[in-house]
């Protein structure tokens, strides 16, 4: 998906003294294929840090619709970073092509996008947006121009706000951040614009639409470790009131969170950036070592593959991560097997004292007394165990006590 708006490389520079220059109009011999576009800059609630700026990317792309439905797409002629440009007319066409009072454009170009004969665009808002450095990710945010149907200037306005977020922790690396409003308002997925030639653009979210949008991380993003210098981060949403406020989810690149909530009712304008106050990440939810916590004790194993097993399994879990395994599988005296494990996203692999790994991985889940192992290679493979005690004869029955019988062990 390209984007027009490098809202995507809103630029927090130094160049206060700077000022824009509005682009030349097409002279007298301009092609008809080809329009101009300007933009205009997003407000701020507050100051943020330095002055902000719009720039084109040289893969950046619109939808313009001429006079007619017909979707065509409109390409960059200019240079990654220019602040003013032209679009010239692609190949790529899409609709039905009936007559409108006057040309629209929009961004990013889609070739779903379409528009109703009273100039009402339907856009699909994308749920994910793809982190970029101090700026918004290319394609998230939507502009809408509207002008005479023999016009070659457009005058693209923004159609979303911004939540300016400000991270920092220690050592933390995350893959992704999602926004979710406490009412479910709707944030991402089927959308309406419209706008006359003197308007703000006004957005209607679909009834289907989702209430959740993600800033994905794909390489990993370390944070800083201080508040004072916090690694910035922006999260593109339609014009929302978040009545009772909104939660903000950070997973980490081991699949930990880190869950922030606020219950104030918070105000999304269009055109507008919103800034938060810094957050510290402690990933004190869902980590490795609380899930430990969790299971650490002694389980029974009382389901196996969806049946009541016809022998005896026991865990027993430390806190630490070490586990022993007891079993009782087609003999009439214990077998004791000692492992290491390591959880990762809440799957759990061992190696036993001996060296040999598991036969495979384990999605671990717990629900109060019971716990649920599904093997990674096999989803039927389910073994489900609940908190019990080992039987008082165990330690003075078994025979075995390093696992070196040569037996089919049940990890």
């Amino acid at each position: 998906m390209r984007q027009l708006l490098l809202i995507c490389t809103i630029a927090l520079t130094l160049c206060g003294c700077a000022k824009d220059t509005a682009p030349e109009g097409p002279a007298a011999n301009t092609p008809s294929k080809r329009i101009y576009a300007t933009f205009e800059y997003p407000e701020t609630r507050t100051y943020i840090d330095g002055e902000f700026k719009i720039h084109w990317h040289a893969e950046d792309a619109i939808s313009l619709f001429r006079g007619e439905s017909t979707n065509v797409r409109y390409l960059f002629e200019g240079a990654t970073g220019d602040l003013e440009g032209s679009f010239m007319m692609d190949d790529s066409t899409s609709g039905t092509g009936e007559a409108l009072d006057r040309t629209y454009a929009f961004y990013p170009y889609a070739t779903t996008t379409s528009i109703s004969a009273d100039g009402s665009i339907s856009y699909t808002i994308p749920e994910v947006q793809t982190y970029a450095v101090s700026t918004f990710a290319r394609g998230a945010n939507t502009m809408m121009a509207a002008a005479d149907a023999s016009s070659e200037m457009l005058s693209f306005k923004n159609c979303c706000g911004a939540i300016y977020l400000k991270l920092y922790g220690t050592q933390t690396t995350i893959s992704s951040v999602t926004l979710e409003g406490n009412m479910s308002e709707p944030l991402s997925g089927a959308a309406t614009f419209k706008m006359n030639l003197a308007d703000r653009p006004q957005t209607a979210m679909a009834a289907t639409a989702s209430s959740t949008v993600t800033v994905e991380c794909s390489e990993g993003l370390l944070l800083s470790e201080s508040a004072e210098t916090p690694t910035v981060l922006y999260i593109m949403v339609p014009p929302t009131t978040f009545s009772e406020g909104f939660t903000i989810t950070v997973t980490d690149d081991l699949g930990r969170t880190f869950t922030k909530t606020t219950d104030k009712s918070i105000t999304i304008e269009r055109n507008v950036i919103q800034p938060m106050a810094a957050l510290e990440v402690t990933l004190e939810e869902g980590t490795e070592e609380n899930l430990y916590t969790t299971i650490a004790g002694t389980w029974k194993l009382t389901s196996w593959r969806g049946d009541s097993p016809n022998f005896e399994v026991y865990l027993d879990i430390a806190a630490s991560g070490d586990v022993t395994l007891w079993q009782k599988i087609d003999s009439r005296e214990w077998s004791r097997y000692e492992s290491v494990t390591t959880l990762s996203d809440n799957v759990i692999s061992g190696t036993y004292s001996d060296g040999i790994a598991w036969s495979t991985s384990y999605d671990v889940a717990v629900e109060g007394d019971n716990m649920t192992w599904t093997a990674t290679i096999d989803s039927t493979d389910i073994s489900v165990y609940s908190r019990a005690e080992l039987p008082d004869t165990l330690p003075v029955t078994r025979s075995n006590t390093t696992g070196d019988d040569g037996g089919e062990r049940f990890l």
